[in-house]
């Protein structure tokens, strides 16, 4: 899976590959639209304790959480989280607890 931001449509993107080199049967998804001010350069991806991809990018003063409901990330949800406007951001990072 390749996350990243198109900035001619504004989404934060999935490309799941279709194969170990990701040259054929690639699927794209939109896991979220409309995002303004996004900065694709602070996205972070693992997979989740239930085995689901979860990703996080920077969103003005937020940092967004995505969390597949399904191993394909046919469908999933998301939240907000603020980050500290004292704070300097550069970089997200993701790290997943067992349940």
């Amino acid at each position: 899976m390749i996350a990243y931001f198109d900035v001619t449509t504004n989404s934060f993107m999935l490309v799941r590959c279709g194969s170990l080199s990701c040259a054929t049967g690639n699927t794209t998804v939109v896991l979220a639209s409309g995002v303004s001010g996004a900065k694709a350069s602070n996205t972070a991806f693992a997979i989740g304790a239930d085995g689901f991809p979860v990703f996080v990018y920077s969103y003005s003063f937020f940092l967004r959480v995505i969390h597949c409901t399904d191993q394909l990330c046919n469908a999933s949800t998301s939240v907000n989280v603020e980050i500290d406007l004292g704070l300097t951001f550069t970089e997200a990072s993701l790290a997943i607890s067992p349940i």
